[in-house]
């Protein structure tokens, strides 16, 4: 299905796009994801592989070449909204992040030093994994464009597979993680590492099964939310195999 560009982008030369360096402004990450379009296959799928990817502490919820049956997915035309929303965000976080403003008031948020205390810094959650001697000097906070700047690629994807671990061990999550689950989608440099994808397709499959045990009648904004999770990681991070429609 052909989309119309809700931006318009002048000719440029392809072979000038340097994909193997993170975008710094909205128009260099449009090019980047206009050159990976044009070169990736219709679906790209990341097979789980536990020994040719770093080793991570998370329990992997597979589901085969299957993913769980859902009769109340929203439709085709919200999820186009949404991707339509969630890319006009992007633009703007990445055009605010090359900006070179510098936030005051985030200058005194401590992050996590250790993978294990993301969880706590993003929630308040404490795990038998959380670090007391390193929580002692975090505070949980909401997630902000300062605090995204501020994280750099270490910690984006340390905070996300933490945030992961959690959503595979609890049946019914916490609201502030999908806000931060979001929120980290939205500044996740391209191109992604293979632990980032495996680690975002892990997320969508169980978002999946999580949807599937809901009622439309009574958990309609939380099948709203998984979607949102399910539709981002999708279509705009090339899991067309996962998505509910492929947009």
């Amino acid at each position: 299905m052909e989309q119309t560009p809700f931006i318009e982008v002048s000719d440029f030369d392809r072979n000038a796009i340097d994909l193997s360096k993170p975008a710094h402004t909205a128009e260099e990450y449009i090019k980047q994801g206009i050159v990976l379009r044009e070169k990736m296959p219709k679906v790209v799928r990341a097979e789980i592989s536990e020994d040719v990817i770093e080793k991570v502490d998370i329990p992997l919820f597979r589901l085969g070449d299957s993913l769980p049956k859902c009769d109340f997915i929203p439709p085709c035309k919200w999820t186009s909204a949404q991707i339509r929303l969630f890319m006009s965000q992007r633009i703007q976080y990445l055009t605010f992040y090359s900006s070179g403003e510098e936030g005051e008031s985030q200058e005194m948020v401590e992050l996590p030093e250790e993978n294990e205390d993301w969880l706590y810094f993003c929630t308040g959650i404490k795990t038998k994994k959380t670090t007391d001697n390193n929580i002692s000097v975090l505070q949980s906070v909401n997630p902000s464009p300062w605090l995204l700047k501020k994280m750099d690629v270490k910690d984006k994807n340390s905070c996300l597979l933490s945030l992961a671990e959690y959503i595979q061990s609890s049946d019914k999550p916490i609201k502030n993680v999908f806000l931060w689950i979001y929120s980290l989608l939205l500044s996740l440099p391209l191109p992604l590492s293979p632990n980032t994808t495996s680690t975002l397709r892990t997320l969508s499959k169980r978002c999946h099964y999580l949807r599937s045990k809901l009622k439309p009648t009574t958990d309609k904004e939380l099948i709203f939310t998984y979607s949102i999770i399910i539709t981002i990681i999708g279509n705009c991070y090339s899991q067309k195999d996962l998505a509910d429609y492929k947009l």
